[in-house]
């Protein structure tokens, strides 16, 4: 969370899928940029107050190797 709402944040490597108030979620790619380095650029950007780090389900993980053929 932010300490204020804001517009989506512009990131390089991270996009905004959803903001609520001062509440934004982000999706990353792991092999593009770590969870320090978007929480940094975050940090540089707005005020941070909470963050929460979260692993796609394994459910939505199969379903995408399953879409792409991989295997």
């Amino acid at each position: 969370d932010l300490a204020e709402p804001s517009d989506p944040l512009q990131l390089d490597r991270a996009r905004v899928v959803r903001v609520d108030g001062p509440r934004q979620w982000l999706r990353f790619r792991r092999d593009e940029i770590t969870a320090a380095e978007l929480t940094a650029a975050v940090a540089a950007r707005a005020e941070l107050v909470d963050l929460a780090v979260e692993e796609p389900e394994i459910e939505e993980i199969v379903r995408r190797i399953y879409r792409s053929g991989v295997g």
